[in-house]
């Protein structure tokens, strides 16, 4: 599982995408991720309620697509004010407007979300949620922004933007992916700041034949180490580690596979969702870190912590992020990033 430490409990907790589904596909995109799934997706303070039983009586009458606005009838009308009011000028194309839906949050609880508008300024990333009689605006500054945990999982797609004290959480239908990709692209790209050296390098240690080549991997993995949101630029220098990527998991909360991304701006870990017995082979975790964001790795033989700086320069107990990871990747995170990073 991830989770960010040395967040504010009291805050708000806040690829290339799959492709279209048919219209009913969509409509009945309800998170539902697994019978077995050990996720508890915690209700946010504006989500209503709902017994599980009317659901999907509920979600029949819901059935709007998240979009980019064309025009301004596409944003409920008080969150453009709203909105701009803390990250100035906003273009319709800076804007992602999630319809209101229904969402699991346990096995046996279900909630209404309000209509959200996810925002990206210049300066400022802000989340307008309608919530009481104009919403409510949660904002972090991108200089603040440490973090992004990007997640989708068949038509399931949830977006976490990190600070220290903070973060903004989006759920949405992935039907609408590529709308949020190329201002999600943006927003990283103007998070990491600071290039630092890295060598061009393939290290896959499978447990089975070391030192494999790239053309041998899955294909999931290979589509996946070419989606632009985890490698902002495929022509950029980048060391790539995999772990044991062939291995079917049959185990619940199992560590999990995936690769690991050393560029000159960031570091990105890709790997499947362990929380899911059914789905996970169909998903991706994509955590991405500014490298001057990045403090140290640390490994306890189970799980990965990416400790994190708040600013610029490295301020103790400013976050981490903990990933229950496959020990091969880590393994291969060791010998192919060498000196360039910290392991703590």
């Amino acid at each position: 599982m991830l989770h960010l430490m040395n967040v504010d409990t009291d805050a708000p907790a806040t690829n290339a995408g799959p492709s279209p589904a048919s219209g009913s596909a969509v409509h009945r995109h309800r998170l539902d991720l697994g019978s077995r799934s050990s996720l508890t997706d915690a209700a946010e303070p504006w989500e209503i309620p709902v017994p599980k039983a009317e659901r999907y009586e509920v979600g029949r009458r819901l059935v709007e697509r998240p979009l980019r606005p064309a025009k301004a009838e596409d944003v409920p009308m008080p969150a453009m004010a709203a909105l701009e009011a803390v990250c100035g000028p906003l273009p319709f194309e800076r804007l992602f407007v999630i319809p209101r839906t229904t969402r699991l949050v346990s096995r046996k609880q279900c909630v209404i979300t309000p209509a959200e508008v996810l925002a990206f300024g210049e300066r400022t990333v802000a989340l307008w949620v309608d919530h009481g009689p104009d919403g409510r605006v949660l904002s972090i500054p991108v200089d603040r922004l440490i973090a992004v945990d990007d997640r989708t999982i068949l038509l399931y797609g949830r977006l976490r933007l990190m600070a220290h004290d903070r973060q903004l959480v989006v759920r949405y239908n992935t039907v609408a992916r590529r709308d949020l990709q190329e201002n999600l692209c943006d927003l990283r790209s103007r998070m990491a700041t600071r290039q630092q050296p890295v060598e061009s390098g393939f290290l896959w240690l499978d447990p089975r034949n070391e030192w494999m080549s790239q053309r041998d991997l899955p294909h999931k993995w290979r589509v996946v180490l070419e989606y632009p949101t985890v490698r902002l630029n495929l022509d950029e220098p980048a060391t790539i580690a995999v772990g044991d990527v062939t291995e079917i998991r049959a185990r619940w909360n199992r560590p999990s596979a995936g690769v690991a991304v050393l560029g000159s701006r960031e570091l990105v870990i890709a790997n499947e969702p362990s929380e899911f017995l059914e789905a996970a082979r169909y998903g991706v975790d994509i955590l991405a870190v500014p490298r001057e964001r990045l403090d140290a790795l640390g490994w306890d033989g189970r799980s990965l912590t990416v400790h994190l700086a708040q600013d610029a320069a490295v301020v103790e107990g400013a976050g981490s992020v903990s990933l229950t990871l496959d020990r091969h990747l880590i393994e291969a995170m060791r010998v192919a990033f060498g000196s360039a990073v910290r392991w703590a």
